[in-house]
């Protein structure tokens, strides 16, 4: 077993695949981090005036 790791390590293409997984995860995680900004910045933008929805209650 011990043998296999090491010779799936000085592999070219186990490293290549390692560099894919690593740069698509950092991809995922900037494209999130842009989403979650712009979304809570454009909650924080809305103005605090507008009018609450209320939902009257037709229990009796």
């Amino acid at each position: 077993m011990l043998k296999k790791l090491i010779h799936i390590s000085n592999e070219d293409s186990g490293n290549v695949a390692f560099d894919w997984v690593v740069l698509t995860a950092g991809i995922i995680s900037l494209g999130m981090a842009v989403t979650l900004t712009a979304t809570h910045n454009a909650n924080a933008a809305s103005p605090a005036s507008s009018p609450a929805i209320e939902i009257a209650s037709t229990a009796h």
